[in-house]
């Protein structure tokens, strides 16, 4: 059986993709501002400089980010990252890694774990 897809399913597949589900009090400013706004759908064109995030990577080592990002990971669990869109995820991933490795946090038991988890939770998916 073959599978055809009109355009309004395909636009509907795509929105699916991209659509914002978490409604997370504990999501850190910087997520919810800058990196929401340049891994949005809407912000993105077919140009190199439209495909950075613009976030300068010592930005990621201030403690009042890394405090956000804790509480953010308190507050995460595979229920709320399998639910999101694959924005939402992307963007869950890529504050992690740049904890981790930018803002240093690879010495806190709170973002280790937190990647311990979400290999889990990822491995889960496949």
């Amino acid at each position: 059986m073959a599978l055809f897809y009109t355009t309004s399913n395909l636009t509907w597949m795509l929105l699916k993709w991209f659509e914002r589900t978490w409604i997370d009090e504990s999501m850190p400013a910087i997520v919810k501002g800058e990196l929401r706004r340049v891994s949005s759908l809407l912000s993105r064109e077919d140009s190199d400089e439209h495909t950075v995030v613009p976030i300068k990577v010592r930005i990621w080592a201030q403690p009042s980010i890394l405090n956000e990002i804790a509480t953010w990971v308190k507050h995460m669990n595979q229920r709320i990252f399998v639910m999101g869109s694959v924005v939402e995820r992307w963007e869950y991933v890529y504050t992690l890694f740049m904890a981790k490795w930018a803002g240093g946090a690879s010495l806190m038991t709170w973002c280790n774990d937190a990647v311990v988890d979400l290999e889990k939770w990822m491995e889960g998916e496949m």
